[in-house]
């Protein structure tokens, strides 16, 4: 315990030496948190995990996906000593490293590694060793929290909340995930309602940020989303039968996406309403803000694109369209952007 309020994996066997696998352990340390309305501490060290703590949703060809680590209940706490405290997969594992079941859950602190090198990626999805996150809250869930945490090396997505509401990953380091043959994002806030990415750095991923499949009134806020190989925000048009809505897109700092494809660094797909306003846009591989039209009579719309700058600083003028808008959208509003160098 710490100050009587946290149970200490350790004094459930977990090896923070990175040896041994740490799975039951700190499964066991989560079910007594549980049972006792208390919360978890997972002091310094590497945690192996290779063992399931169970299957709490099943992969796309029905089989049972698994998970390392599995939170719940709602209202604890995972917390650890910032990025000296790692959960890691071992090598050839097809698992989430954490799962949570449980509303007004919080993971704090800790640093997530999928271990992308010994674990294999092959596609098309699901074989290998490709599961859908390495953290993700699971459908339905609400008032989630992930912050100030490091997720790196997944063959997969890095967080992904789907068709949660009030969730928040906030002041993370999320870099390095996914692939471009299985796809995989930095943070994916798809088909919930009013979940949050503030304040956090989105490097080197697939993608930055997705969100879609029926998305409602998403907030990306105040990231630094960088040198990812597709887009930096890949904001909705994945399923056509949905409706994205109400984007709020405010603050971020884009640039050096579309390293190994050409996708623009924000690319807006028949969205209806949002607003894209006080961002940095720079030194994009392919356009810099992009609206594309139309896939089965549906249209982008209502979008107010105002205070952005979006520019080359660079010799060679990579990012090309400062801002290009095609098909036919409607309502857009554009007002005080600076577009230069493109």
């Amino acid at each position: 315990m710490i100050n009587g309020e946290f149970i200490n994996v350790l004094d459930y066997g977990a090896d923070p030496t990175g040896t041994d696998d740490s799975s039951t352990a700190i499964t066991n340390a989560i079910a007594d948190a549980i049972t006792k309305k208390t919360s978890v501490y997972i002091p310094a060290g590497t945690y192996m995990l290779g063992t399931s703590a169970g299957s709490p949703s099943n992969l796309t060809n029905g089989k049972p996906l698994q998970t390392a680590l599995w939170l719940k209940a709602g209202g604890v706490t995972i917390k650890g000593d910032g990025t000296s405290s790692t959960l890691k997969l071992m090598a050839g594992k097809k698992m989430r490293i954490l799962s949570i079941t449980g509303d007004g859950a919080t993971v704090d602190s800790l640093l997530f590694d999928g271990n992308k090198t010994q674990r294999n990626g092959t596609v098309p999805y699901p074989d290998g060793d490709v599961v859908d996150a390495l953290v993700v809250g699971e459908s339905y869930r609400q008032q989630l929290t992930v912050k100030n945490c490091e997720i790196k090396n997944g063959i997969e997505t890095g967080v992904g909340f789907w068709l949660n509401k009030y969730a928040t990953v906030d002041n993370c380091y999320i870099h390095d995930n996914g692939l471009l043959t299985a796809g995989g994002s930095g943070i994916d806030l798809s088909g919930g309602s009013n979940n949050k990415a503030t304040n956090n750095r989105l490097i080197a991923n697939t993608y930055g940020v997705w969100s879609s499949f029926g998305s409602s009134a998403p907030e990306i806020r105040n990231n630094i989303i960088k040198d990812n190989d597709r887009s930096g925000l890949a904001l909705g048009g994945a399923d056509p039968s949905k409706n994205d809505t109400g984007f709020i897109i405010d603050g971020n700092t884009i640039s050096g996406n579309g390293r190994k494809d050409t996708f623009a660094a924000v690319g807006i797909n028949y969205v209806q309403g949002g607003t894209f306003t006080n961002n940095t846009v720079v030194d994009n591989i392919y356009d810099g803000f992009q609206i594309y039209d139309t896939i089965d009579g549906k249209n982008s719309t209502n979008w107010n694109i105002q205070n952005n700058t979006i520019q080359n600083t660079i010799g060679n003028k990579s990012q090309q369209y400062g801002i290009r808008i095609i098909g036919s959208a409607k309502g857009i509003t554009l007002k005080g952007n600076t577009v230069q160098n493109n």
